[in-house]
């Protein structure tokens, strides 16, 4: 199993909330790609494919340890958010998440050398 990696995660998390520009590009109940909008499975894997970034399992990894419990998987998560501020506010814990991961693996690499 590929060792997730918090930096690159919080790049694509980064990404994303740019991509999405507040809700603008975000889609629901649709996996397909529908006049520049897409749901955050295909948001997810456009990104890392506009950028060149190889590995998402990280970014997977974060977000769904962000999610709301009554979610079972990314899709479902995307098509039963209220609104994109509950899209938002996932990615933006998400992302705390993978960075707080980051710092602590850069302080004990620090404290091993």
């Amino acid at each position: 199993m590929p060792q997730r990696d918090p930096a690159e995660a919080v790049e694509v998390i980064d990404l994303l909330l740019e991509f999405f520009a507040d809700g603008a590009h975000w889609l629901q109940h649709d996996f397909h790609q529908r006049n520049g909008r897409r749901c955050l499975e295909n948001a997810i894997a456009y990104v890392c494919r506009k950028h060149r970034i190889p590995a998402v399992d990280g970014t997977r990894y974060y977000i769904r340890h962000a999610m709301p419990q009554r979610a079972i998987s990314l899709l479902n998560f995307n098509d039963t958010c209220k609104e994109f501020g509950e899209m938002r506010a996932t990615l933006k814990l998400a992302q705390a998440m993978a960075l707080l991961d980051w710092r602590r693996r850069r302080e004990r690499v620090r404290l091993a050398a």
